[in-house]
């Protein structure tokens, strides 16, 4: 029952952010998990998962987002999710930037605005709250 309920609520979020801040280019479904990583709030893993059919991987990968729960304790609500689509946003930069493009770009010096633009008017960074 607790297992359901907490991860529903990450799902939840995602599918809501996901309509609301990537309309124009839905995300893909992700798994996400809690994980206990030292020093991290959350990441994203592009090869976080693969996926199995019988004993047999399959090639499909699915990408993860995990989230640490020992760092919700203290946290506000606005916290958690700031950071969840913070890594919401390495799920855009990985299906909109293959690795041989971002190497590519980085190659060249060239830059690209890593986050759609509905991001940057409606939040600020975590380090940010409370300032003005």
């Amino acid at each position: 029952m607790h297992t359901e309920r907490e991860y529903k609520i990450f799902q939840k979020a995602y599918d809501f952010f996901n309509e609301r801040l990537f309309s124009s280019q839905p995300l893909p479904q992700v798994l996400i998990t809690f994980q206990r990583k030292h020093k991290t709030y959350g990441y994203f893993s592009s090869r976080g998962f693969t996926r199995r059919k019988g004993v047999q991987f399959l090639e499909e990968r699915i990408g993860e987002i995990a989230m640490n729960p020992d760092w919700f304790v203290g946290h506000s609500d606005l916290a958690i999710l700031q950071t969840f689509i913070h890594e919401m946003c390495h799920v855009w930069q990985w299906g909109t930037v293959s690795s041989r493009a971002a190497d590519t770009i980085i190659k060249s010096g060239a830059t690209v605005q890593p986050y759609p633009a509905p991001l940057r008017f409606n939040l600020r960074p975590i380090g940010a709250i409370g300032r003005t």
